[in-house]
């Protein structure tokens, strides 16, 4: 009777060790990210590569987020329209009118927070002050004071709990905003972001994010002098570069332009650390579907550059409105006479004219 009890408990103990599960305090969170988007509404019109739009965009991060509600969105700058980088930019108005609607599409997808860029000023103190506040999101800045003292203008960083995960988000602007922004006052961002950490460790963080707008030689310069950011989020920079690096411990990510793309980084969090990751930069091509959400704030066009359709003419009636529509034309006939000469020995006139035709 002996021999058989301790066969049986033999059986059972491994068994029962093998069914404990060995990662219980794992967790997995994802940051979606964008940067540098200047108010790109509608998908490029890039011929090998016709991606983005805000539309697309909102329908993969409700997708992300049904899969992973432990998931952050953030925004590194330059997400209004006009400036030197704005390859849409039309006059003022339209511009202005532009980076409304881009706002509105952001408050819309639920941004977790926005740091604030220098072309956030090219519309006016006053301008970006009344946009800000009519909304509910975060805007980081931690090196920008503002002289009128407005309270909660921009704040210089949050604190977001995920999943009992505590997560410092920073904001950081360069100082060429300065020729743009009458009425702030900025500070030498390497000071403010260094104090930011310091004061994100005494409150517990676990996981610290700086949404910089600096540009990326002086972000890199930034990270060699101190330690404690986790994961840097790129702005102020255009340079054709991998989407993500790693420096020592910090992980350097790259939005896409004009957000053709949409920047993903999954976590791996074990005892309140980076145990793994993965990034990803997901494409927003036409398989994703519009969200009707933001349709029904999307004009449907600001130029005759957002009226595409092969063979004919586009022209953009009331742009920048929701009553706004493309009306497509046929392109006219046009006049051609072709002079040529009979000692041209490589003129290949009958095959221009062919050609031509086709046009």
């Amino acid at each position: 009777m002996i021999r058989k009890t301790f066969f049986i408990l033999f059986l059972l103990l491994p068994t029962t060790y093998y069914l404990l599960p060995t990662n219980v305090s794992a967790q997995e969170i994802t940051i979606l990210y964008t940067g540098e988007t200047h108010a790109m509404l509608y998908p490029c019109n890039c011929p090998k590569e016709p991606d983005g739009g805000v539309a697309r965009r909102a329908t993969l991060i409700k997708q992300l987020r049904q899969k992973n509600p432990n998931t952050l969105v953030l925004d590194s700058g330059g997400f209004f329209a006009g400036g030197l980088q704005d390859e849409y930019t039309q006059n003022t108005a339209l511009d202005m009118q532009r980076a409304c609607v881009n706002l509105k599409a952001m408050e819309s997808m639920k941004y977790d927070a926005l740091t604030i860029g220098d072309d956030e000023f090219n519309f006016g103190r006053d301008f970006l002050e009344e946009n800000i506040t009519k909304t509910n999101l975060a805007f980081l800045s931690c090196n920008i004071s503002d002289t009128a003292k407005l309270p909660g203008l921009f704040r210089p960083y949050i604190i977001k709990e995920v999943s009992g995960i505590k997560i410092g988000i920073i904001g950081v602007t360069t100082l060429l905003a300065v020729q743009k922004a009458s009425g702030f006052k900025f500070i030498e961002p390497r000071l403010r972001v260094k104090q930011a950490v310091s004061e994100l460790k005494k409150n517990n963080v676990n996981i610290i994010v700086l949404l910089s707008h600096l540009g990326e030689s002086e972000d890199l310069n930034l990270i060699k002098d101190f330690e404690g950011i986790d994961i840097l989020i790129v702005g102020h920079s255009r340079e054709k570069k991998e989407p993500f690096t790693k420096m020592g411990r910090t992980l350097i990510l790259r939005p896409a332009w004009q957000g053709r793309r949409l920047g993903k980084l999954t976590l791996t969090v074990e005892d309140n650390q980076i145990a793994d990751y993965k990034v990803e930069d997901l494409g927003l091509s036409d398989k994703i579907t519009n969200d009707p959400d933001i349709l029904s704030i999307l004009p449907r066009c600001f130029s005759d550059n957002n009226c595409k359709q092969e063979g004919l003419i586009g022209i953009c009636q009331d742009p920048g409105t929701l009553k706004s529509q493309c009306i497509f034309v046929k392109a006219s006939k046009v006049p051609l006479l072709i002079i040529t000469t009979k000692l041209c020995s490589v003129c290949n006139t009958e095959g221009v004219v062919k050609y031509l035709k086709t046009l």
